[in-house]
């Protein structure tokens, strides 16, 4: 039944068996955060143009789609991160391919063409003063690193979509008391931005907070159910990454950051691509 609502819903094509173990057993770690797993969702891994993963029902079972491609995007963004020269070329190479890919899916093949070809010129004019990849092993294995984190959090947070609401009155005073303690670490920052003054810095962490505040006051379900599902998935990822894999919190903090970061860029992407379209399509006179 999954993969029919897959192959309906999404232009996809199905994951390799090895990457089907693999992410099998992380989710088999992250299982073990549930007190109960006799109805625990069925992991069924993607590799859609969409990104985008996901906690359904279907016939009352539960699913978690996890999207390989969306953990790919990652990975290709923190190789940007890390990239040795040629950063701002990677960087719009990217965002050109990541519209010309939602041009082709909105209808708009004259528009996806020419970003298509925007991104190859980035890409080319990126590699003109040599392989900007070309990095050391050490900084190889902390980008893999990050990504792996990125991706523990990515389907952290789908279970969470299926836990919230069994038990949200307890989830939500858990959330209520971590939130000044999170935003009391200034290394959080500092890990994104080593240039920031102390007064920066001070002042992000409380905007932040502030902001997560609100939305707790709030009170309105939709948020304060992805408020829960960051904050859990952020939990469990750094439990998993760091006890299991072996990987330090120093970067378990920053893959966690730059997630944030990356997905509000998809938004942001989507709101162009969907500004752009009419320019294909316009709207009929009168």
């Amino acid at each position: 039944m999954i993969e029919a609502y897959v192959d309906a819903a999404r232009r996809s094509r199905p994951a390799t068996a090895a990457l089907q173990d693999y992410y099998g057993q992380v989710y088999e770690h992250l299982l073990r955060f549930l007190k109960d797993r006799s109805n625990a969702p069925i992991l069924h891994v993607a590799y859609t143009i969409d990104r985008r993963s996901e906690f359904l029902t279907l016939g009352g079972q539960g699913y978690i789609i996890h999207d390989q491609y969306l953990g790919q995007s990652f990975n290709k963004l923190n190789r940007i991160l890390f990239a040795r020269h040629g950063s701002a070329k990677l960087s719009q190479s990217y965002a050109s391919k990541w519209l010309a890919e939602r041009f082709v899916t909105l209808g708009c093949l004259k528009l996806g063409l020419f970003a298509g070809l925007l991104c190859r010129q980035f890409e080319a004019r990126a590699h003109e003063d040599g392989d900007p990849n070309d990095i050391p092993a050490e900084t190889t294995s902390q980008r893999q690193q990050i990504t792996t984190v990125q991706e523990c959090f990515v389907m952290g947070h789908e279970l969470a979509h299926f836990m919230f609401p069994r038990d949200q009155q307890n989830f939500m005073e858990g959330v209520r008391a971590r939130v000044d303690e999170f935003f009391s670490f200034k290394e959080m920052t500092a890990a994104v931005d080593p240039e920031l003054t102390e007064e920066a810095s001070q002042k992000a962490l409380e905007d932040g907070a502030a902001h997560y505040r609100k939305i707790l006051a709030s009170n309105e379900s939709e948020y304060l159910l992805e408020l829960f599902a960051d904050d859990f998935g952020g939990m469990v990822a750094t439990q998993l990454a760091h006890y299991i894999y072996k990987i330090p919190l120093s970067q378990c903090q920053l893959g966690l950051i730059l997630a944030f970061k990356y997905t509000r860029l998809f938004r942001h992407l989507e709101l162009l691509a969907r500004a752009l379209a009419p320019l294909e399509w316009p709207a009929p006179a009168g």
